[in-house]
Protein backbone atom coordinates (compact mmCIF):
# COMPACT_ATOMS: atom_id res chain seq x y z
CA UNK A 1 0.00 0.00 0.00
CA UNK A 2 2.76 2.57 0.49
CA UNK A 3 4.34 1.66 -2.34
CA UNK A 4 1.53 2.27 -4.41
CA UNK A 5 0.97 5.38 -2.69
CA UNK A 6 4.53 6.54 -3.41
CA UNK A 7 4.14 5.43 -6.97
CA UNK A 8 0.85 8.00 -7.59
CA UNK A 9 2.69 10.88 -5.60
CA UNK A 10 5.22 10.08 -8.10
CA UNK A 11 3.72 10.25 -11.38
CA UNK A 12 1.79 12.65 -10.41
CA UNK A 13 4.76 15.18 -9.72
CA UNK A 14 6.37 13.72 -13.14
CA UNK A 15 3.57 14.67 -14.82
CA UNK A 16 2.71 17.82 -13.15
CA UNK A 17 6.35 18.81 -14.20
CA UNK A 18 6.15 18.04 -17.59
CA UNK A 19 3.17 19.66 -18.01
CA UNK A 20 3.76 22.35 -16.57
CA UNK A 21 7.07 22.55 -19.04
CA UNK A 22 5.17 22.21 -21.77
CA UNK A 23 2.70 24.89 -20.63
CA UNK A 24 5.73 27.16 -20.05
CA UNK A 25 5.53 29.01 -23.05
CA UNK A 26 1.91 29.44 -22.70
CA UNK A 27 2.58 31.25 -19.61
CA UNK A 28 5.76 32.69 -20.52
CA UNK A 29 3.86 34.58 -23.61
CA UNK A 30 1.05 35.74 -21.70
CA UNK A 31 -2.96 36.12 -22.87
CA UNK A 32 -3.88 35.88 -26.56
CA UNK A 33 -2.94 32.13 -27.12
CA UNK A 34 0.33 33.02 -28.44
CA UNK A 35 2.30 30.75 -26.47
CA UNK A 36 0.25 27.95 -28.45
CA UNK A 37 1.25 29.35 -31.84
CA UNK A 38 4.97 29.22 -30.85
CA UNK A 39 3.95 25.38 -29.23
CA UNK A 40 2.99 24.90 -32.80
CA UNK A 41 5.48 26.18 -34.43
CA UNK A 42 7.85 23.99 -32.47
CA UNK A 43 6.03 20.58 -33.65
CA UNK A 44 5.57 22.15 -36.81
CA UNK A 45 9.42 22.49 -37.54
CA UNK A 46 10.31 19.03 -35.98
CA UNK A 47 7.73 16.87 -38.27
CA UNK A 48 9.45 19.07 -41.38
CA UNK A 49 13.22 18.15 -40.07
CA UNK A 50 11.75 14.98 -39.68
CA UNK A 51 10.54 14.99 -43.29
CA UNK A 52 13.38 16.59 -44.70
CA UNK A 53 15.72 13.43 -43.43
CA UNK A 54 13.38 10.80 -45.21
CA UNK A 55 12.10 12.86 -48.47
CA UNK A 56 15.66 14.66 -49.42
CA UNK A 57 14.16 17.75 -50.01
CA UNK A 58 15.61 20.77 -47.74
CA UNK A 59 13.23 21.58 -44.41
CA UNK A 60 13.16 25.59 -45.68
CA UNK A 61 11.57 23.93 -49.35
CA UNK A 62 9.49 22.05 -47.43
CA UNK A 63 7.84 25.09 -45.31
CA UNK A 64 6.87 26.14 -48.95
CA UNK A 65 5.74 22.91 -49.84
CA UNK A 66 3.77 22.56 -47.49
CA UNK A 67 2.00 26.08 -48.05
CA UNK A 68 1.07 25.01 -51.39
CA UNK A 69 -0.41 21.72 -49.81
CA UNK A 70 -2.49 23.68 -47.28
CA UNK A 71 -3.73 25.79 -50.32
CA UNK A 72 -4.89 22.87 -52.11
CA UNK A 73 -6.60 21.06 -49.02
CA UNK A 74 -4.00 18.35 -48.88
CA UNK A 75 -3.33 17.50 -45.46
CA UNK A 76 0.38 17.46 -43.77
CA UNK A 77 0.07 13.49 -43.56
CA UNK A 78 -0.90 13.20 -47.58
CA UNK A 79 2.57 15.46 -48.05
CA UNK A 80 4.31 13.13 -45.86
CA UNK A 81 3.82 9.83 -47.54
CA UNK A 82 3.70 11.31 -50.96
CA UNK A 83 7.23 12.66 -50.70
CA UNK A 84 8.47 9.89 -49.15
CA UNK A 85 6.97 7.70 -51.67
CA UNK A 86 8.04 10.07 -54.58
CA UNK A 87 12.04 9.72 -52.86
CA UNK A 88 11.67 5.72 -53.41
CA UNK A 89 10.26 6.17 -57.06
CA UNK A 90 13.09 8.21 -57.79
CA UNK A 91 15.82 6.02 -56.00
CA UNK A 92 13.87 3.14 -58.01
CA UNK A 93 13.80 4.95 -61.48
CA UNK A 94 17.97 4.76 -61.07
CA UNK A 95 17.16 1.27 -62.56
CA UNK A 96 16.44 2.68 -66.15
CA UNK A 97 14.00 -0.78 -66.53
CA UNK A 98 11.73 -0.23 -63.85
CA UNK A 99 8.12 1.42 -64.10
CA UNK A 100 9.12 4.21 -62.54
CA UNK A 101 11.88 5.15 -64.86
CA UNK A 102 9.64 4.91 -67.85
CA UNK A 103 6.65 7.12 -65.68
CA UNK A 104 9.26 9.85 -65.46
CA UNK A 105 10.79 9.42 -68.99
CA UNK A 106 7.54 9.51 -70.74
CA UNK A 107 6.49 12.80 -68.45
CA UNK A 108 9.51 14.23 -68.81
CA UNK A 109 10.70 14.38 -65.49
CA UNK A 110 14.57 14.38 -64.92
CA UNK A 111 15.42 12.27 -61.82
CA UNK A 112 19.05 13.84 -61.60
CA UNK A 113 17.89 17.50 -61.01
CA UNK A 114 17.07 16.58 -57.41
CA UNK A 115 14.07 15.73 -55.59
CA UNK A 116 12.84 19.37 -55.06
CA UNK A 117 13.21 20.16 -59.25
CA UNK A 118 12.05 16.60 -59.98
CA UNK A 119 8.94 16.73 -57.82
CA UNK A 120 8.00 20.50 -59.70
CA UNK A 121 8.38 19.15 -63.16
CA UNK A 122 6.62 15.94 -61.88
CA UNK A 123 3.70 18.36 -60.99
CA UNK A 124 3.94 20.58 -63.75
CA UNK A 125 3.45 16.85 -66.41
CA UNK A 126 0.69 15.93 -64.19
CA UNK A 127 -1.19 19.56 -64.47
CA UNK A 128 -1.31 18.77 -68.09
CA UNK A 129 -3.24 15.56 -67.82
CA UNK A 130 -6.98 15.39 -67.88
CA UNK A 131 -8.43 14.73 -65.00
CA UNK A 132 -9.72 10.71 -64.55
CA UNK A 133 -8.14 7.31 -63.97
CA UNK A 134 -5.21 8.12 -65.95
CA UNK A 135 -3.99 11.11 -63.57
CA UNK A 136 -4.99 9.24 -60.73
CA UNK A 137 -3.22 5.94 -61.55
CA UNK A 138 0.40 7.79 -62.35
CA UNK A 139 -0.24 9.37 -59.34
CA UNK A 140 -0.72 6.78 -56.85
CA UNK A 141 2.06 4.95 -58.75
CA UNK A 142 4.38 7.39 -57.86
CA UNK A 143 3.60 8.55 -54.94
CA UNK A 144 1.52 5.55 -53.23
CA UNK A 145 -1.45 5.58 -51.44
CA UNK A 146 -1.40 9.89 -50.82
CA UNK A 147 -0.89 10.13 -54.80
CA UNK A 148 -4.92 10.45 -55.08
CA UNK A 149 -5.13 13.12 -52.57
CA UNK A 150 -2.04 15.41 -54.03
CA UNK A 151 -3.80 15.62 -57.17
CA UNK A 152 -5.23 19.47 -56.10
CA UNK A 153 -1.50 20.06 -55.71
CA UNK A 154 -0.03 19.06 -58.25
CA UNK A 155 -2.76 19.96 -60.82
CA UNK A 156 -1.41 23.53 -59.94
CA UNK A 157 1.54 22.87 -61.47
CA UNK A 158 5.50 24.40 -61.15
CA UNK A 159 3.64 27.70 -61.58
CA UNK A 160 1.47 26.90 -58.30
CA UNK A 161 4.18 25.33 -56.38
CA UNK A 162 6.67 28.18 -57.03
CA UNK A 163 3.82 30.53 -56.48
CA UNK A 164 3.21 29.02 -53.04
CA UNK A 165 6.74 29.27 -52.18
CA UNK A 166 6.99 32.78 -53.05
CA UNK A 167 3.97 33.24 -50.81
CA UNK A 168 5.67 30.98 -47.84
CA UNK A 169 8.81 33.24 -48.19
CA UNK A 170 6.88 37.13 -47.84
CA UNK A 171 4.72 36.13 -45.44
CA UNK A 172 7.59 34.25 -43.05
CA UNK A 173 6.43 30.85 -42.80
CA UNK A 174 9.98 29.48 -44.21
CA UNK A 175 11.37 27.21 -41.14
CA UNK A 176 14.98 26.90 -41.13
CA UNK A 177 17.06 23.88 -41.25
CA UNK A 178 18.56 25.27 -37.80
CA UNK A 179 15.40 25.90 -35.96
CA UNK A 180 14.15 22.34 -36.97
CA UNK A 181 16.51 20.91 -35.77
CA UNK A 182 16.31 22.46 -32.65
CA UNK A 183 12.61 22.11 -32.13
CA UNK A 184 13.77 18.22 -32.71
CA UNK A 185 15.82 18.53 -29.48
CA UNK A 186 13.57 20.07 -27.55
CA UNK A 187 10.40 17.81 -28.03
CA UNK A 188 12.85 15.04 -27.61
CA UNK A 189 13.48 16.24 -24.25
CA UNK A 190 10.21 16.44 -23.09
CA UNK A 191 9.56 12.81 -24.39
CA UNK A 192 12.77 12.18 -21.87
CA UNK A 193 11.32 14.00 -19.57
CA UNK A 194 8.13 11.89 -19.49
CA UNK A 195 9.79 8.53 -19.19
CA UNK A 196 10.80 9.90 -15.66
CA UNK A 197 7.26 8.13 -14.51
CA UNK A 198 8.04 5.09 -16.76
CA UNK A 199 11.33 4.52 -14.59
CA UNK A 200 9.78 5.15 -11.79
CA UNK A 201 7.61 2.43 -12.13
CA UNK A 202 10.37 -0.05 -13.22
CA UNK A 203 12.33 1.13 -10.16
CA UNK A 204 9.79 0.23 -7.63
CA UNK A 205 8.45 -2.74 -9.77
CA UNK A 206 11.81 -4.27 -9.32
CA UNK A 207 12.33 -4.22 -5.98
CA UNK A 208 8.09 -5.74 -5.28
CA UNK A 209 8.29 -8.06 -7.71
CA UNK A 210 9.86 -10.79 -5.78
CA UNK A 211 7.42 -9.98 -2.81
CA UNK A 212 4.47 -10.25 -5.31
CA UNK A 213 5.47 -13.46 -7.11
CA UNK A 214 5.94 -15.18 -3.70
CA UNK A 215 2.46 -13.83 -2.27
CA UNK A 216 0.61 -14.79 -5.33
CA UNK A 217 2.09 -18.01 -5.60
CA UNK A 218 0.81 -18.47 -2.01
CA UNK A 219 -2.61 -17.86 -2.64
CA UNK A 220 -2.80 -19.90 -5.52
CA UNK A 221 -1.43 -22.77 -3.03
CA UNK A 222 -3.95 -21.78 -0.68
CA UNK A 223 -7.10 -22.10 -3.22
CA UNK A 224 -5.66 -25.24 -4.35
CA UNK A 225 -5.50 -27.02 -1.61
CA UNK A 226 -8.54 -25.14 -0.39
CA UNK A 227 -10.07 -27.01 -3.37
CA UNK A 228 -9.14 -30.30 -2.48
CA UNK A 229 -9.90 -29.82 1.29
CA UNK A 230 -13.10 -28.88 0.10
CA UNK A 231 -13.60 -32.02 -2.17
CA UNK A 232 -13.03 -34.54 0.87
CA UNK A 233 -15.65 -32.71 3.37
CA UNK A 234 -18.28 -33.39 0.00
CA UNK A 235 -16.99 -37.08 -0.05
CA UNK A 236 -16.81 -37.43 3.71
CA UNK A 237 -20.86 -35.85 3.73
CA UNK A 238 -21.41 -38.54 1.14
CA UNK A 239 -20.38 -41.46 3.24
CA UNK A 240 -22.47 -39.75 6.16
CA UNK A 241 -24.95 -39.82 3.94
CA UNK A 242 -24.91 -43.42 2.80
CA UNK A 243 -24.35 -44.68 6.46
CA UNK A 244 -27.06 -42.74 7.73
CA UNK A 245 -29.47 -44.59 4.94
Amino acid sequence: GRAAAMFDRGMARMEAGVANLRNALVTAAGAGGLGLLIKNAIDSADQLGKLAQKSGIAVESLSELKLAAELADVNFESLTTGLKEFNRSLTEANDENSKAAQIFKQLGVDIRAGPEEALRQFAEAISKLPDGATKSAVAVEVLGKAGANMIPMLNQGAAGIDKAAAAARNLGLVISADFAKQAEAFNDNLKLLGKQSEMLGISLGSKLVEGLTSLTGALVKAAQEGSLLLGIFKELIKLDLALLS
